[in-house]
This record gives structure tokens, C-alpha cells and sequence, in this order.
């Protein structure tokens, strides 16, 4: 996905509260952003719950619809999205505080080593200023104090949380890596997998990774239209399809 770094336009309807003929459903800033007092941007949860819609191409914010950072992984568990342990591009880093309400809520936009690029606002986007782009480190709590607590990452189930690969790049049996993560996440969105068969994105192409790339590959024609041949191996014509079905656009 391509990282936002530009204000988004005034009638971009993510970033607008209900009540202004938008779709974001969370509170505006208190005070309102000075330039754009109809959006949510002085708000860290509303800025970060447009851009999750936004990226998925939702048409709307029925995703993550939430006025606080201390509840948005509960809504998250609720609406089936996944929640892991670090972070994943396009989805929602959350930081909570002792109080269990308050916190932080921030987009990644980009991952680098283990580096993050956020997108983020709040409170300080009052001034009319609202994009807070920079690059986080987990060891520096994402950017905040000690008196916040990093809650978890919600995954932005509509791209692909582990940045596409290149597709000259090929997984077979016995292959390991964050290439094998990619596949065996979309054989599982798919529903590619032998039911009752290992499904676990572990990085380890096994037997039950390579009966379900058939199974994608039974599914599937190449991007020139040709049947793709069934050989249990994502190679020079079935990872190009995997990549172009979880393509994301410019933003």
C-alpha cells in the first residue's frame, strides 16, 4: 500500500463525522481542528479508523467504528478481526492507558527492519495540522510515553499485512520465511486448506501448505487467462495472482 503523507481532502468522508455528512462515527477533537472542524482529526481514534476504512476501500466506517482506544480492540474481537502481538501494514497499533479508556491509536503505513511509519493524529491537530507522520520503534513504546501500554495491533484483513512480495520469489515443500507467511495467509482467506488440515500461518511450507496451493491453483487462471498448473508450488505464474488479488491501489 502507499503511505499517506498528504492532508486528506476536505470532503474526504473517512475522515468527517456523522452528524457533517461523513462516515466516521467517533468523536470530533476537543477543541476541533481549526482548519477542518467538520472532521474527527483532532482525534487520534478518528484519524486512525478513517485511514483503516480508507485503505480497505470500504465505502465507509463500518469497520472499527469506535470513540476510544481502550475499546477498540473488544470491537475489533467482535467484528472477527485479527489482533497480533506486532505490528502489521495497514493496520492499527493501540495504546492504552491505566485508566483502560484512554490511550493512542496510530496507522502503519510502512514497516522497515523494525522501524514502523505512522500516520496519526490528536489532540495537537487542534491547530489545523493533523497528519503526524514519523517513524516508531517498539522499544520506544510507539512513539509514546511509559504511561502508555501497547495493547496490540489490529490487522486490516482487506491487503496484505505482509507487504507483497516480489513475484519473481517462489515457495515450495520445505520452504521457510515471511514469503510462506504470505501464502499460507491467503490459502487461509481462500479456503484452500484440507478441513481438519494444519492451517497455522507458521512460516513452514508443509504437507498441508502444499495440498492447499493446489487446491488455489484448481481455483485459479494465470494473468493470462491460462489455467495454472497444479504442482503445489507458488511460482513465477501462481504468486503473481496471489499478489494481484491482494493488490491495494494509490491513495
Amino acid at each position: 500500500m502507499d503511505i499517506r503523507k498528504t492532508n486528506p481532502a476536505e470532503d474526504n468522508l473517512y475522515y468527517i463525522q456523522d452528524e457533517c455528512g461523513g462516515w466516521n462515527p467517533c468523536i470530533l477533537g476537543n477543541p476541533k481542528n481549526r482548519l477542518y472542524p467538520g472532521s474527527v482529526l483532532a482525534n487520534c481514534t478518528g484519524a486512525a479508523v478513517g485511514r483503516f476504512n480508507e485503505v480497505a476501500r470500504r465505502g465507509g466506517c463500518d469497520l472499527l467504528g469506535n470513540r476510544y482506544p481502550g475499546t477498540m480492540l473488544a470491537l475489533a474481537r467482535a467484528q472477527g478481526l485479527e489482533i497480533w502481538d506486532h505490528a502489521a501494514v495497514g493496520g492499527l497499533i493501540v495504546l492504552v492507558k491505566a485508566d483502560g479508556i484512554s490511550g493512542h491509536v496510530e496507522s502503519v503505513e510502512a514497516l522497515d527492519e523494525r522501524k514502523i511509519y505512522t500516520f496519526e493524529s490528536g489532540w495537537y491537530c487542534s491547530r489545523g495540522k493533523f497528519i503526524y507522520n514519523r517513524w516508531v520503534w517498539p522499544g520506544n513504546n510507539y512513539g509514546q510515553n511509559g504511561s502508555y501500554k501497547f495493547a496490540g495491533c489490529i490487522v486490516n484483513p482487506y491487503i496484505d499485512p505482509y507487504q507483497h512480495p516480489k513475484a519473481g520469489q517462489y515457495i515450495n515443500r520445505g520452504k521457510d520465511g515471511v514469503l510462506v507467511k504470505f501464502v499460507q495467509w491467503i490459502l487461509n482467506k481462500e479456503g484452500c486448506y484440507i478441513p481438519g488440515s494444519d492451517n497455522s500461518i507458521d512460516g513452514h511450507c508443509g504437507p498441508a501448505t502444499v495440498a492447499a496451493i493446489k487446491n488455489y491453483q484448481r481455483k485459479h487462471i494465470d494473468l493470462n487467462g491460462r489455467p495454472l498448473e497444479v504442482d503445489g508450488s507458488a511460482g513465477p505464474l501462481t504468486l503473481p495472482v496471489m499478489i494481484n488479488d491482494w493488490s491495494i491501489g494509490t491513495y
